[in-house]
């Protein structure tokens, strides 16, 4: 019965699944906690490029940094009930090394593989994300971009430069 409980409250609670699956039936599982189960991940997963949104509305959120972090662009499309999501991170390529050490993580190899874009020099260039967020005009109905407001003026003259103003 308290199994039985368990399994009941795991099933509408994503985040309960997997201690569940581990403690009472010996299952391995992805992670620890989780927000959505693996079936509604392995549904949504799609082999899509952002190409076959040329043209749709699409709604984005930046962060952008200086030296240590992360500058990240996601970009949103919803057709039907389903919202796609694309995302594009920068790094500095000068001290990509130390920051691999010092975040344990394998920036070169993402940006080997695409996933990262390395600027030149100690800190990040806005002129690339620049030229990212005019491409993104150019060729979807951009509708909006939300942004922390770190380096905000900086962008906006970069994209002056380029003969942009996005809707921000």
């Amino acid at each position: 019965e308290y199994i039985r409980e368990q399994v009941e409250e795991a099933k509408g609670m994503p985040s309960k699944e997997a201690m569940v699956r581990r403690l009472h039936f010996c299952q391995w599982t992805d992670a620890e906690s989780t927000w959505i189960t693996r079936d509604i991940w392995e549904k949504a997963e799609d082999n899509i490029q952002i190409e076959d949104f040329y043209g749709e509305a699409c709604y984005g959120g930046l962060d952008l940094s200086f030296t240590t972090d992360l500058t990240a662009l996601a970009l949103v499309f919803k057709r039907a009930d389903i919202h796609y999501l694309f995302l594009f991170f920068w790094k500095p390529k000068q001290g990509l090394r130390e920051a691999e050490k010092k975040d344990g993580l394998e920036y070169k190899i993402w940006a080997d593989q695409g996933f990262l874009e390395l600027t030149e020099g100690k800190v990040i260039k806005l002129g690339p994300i620049a030229h990212k967020l005019a491409w993104v005009q150019d060729n979807f109905d951009l509708k909006n971009i939300a942004f922390d407001k770190y380096r905000h003026k900086e962008l906006a003259e970069s994209l002056s430069d380029l003969g942009f103003e996005i809707p921000m």
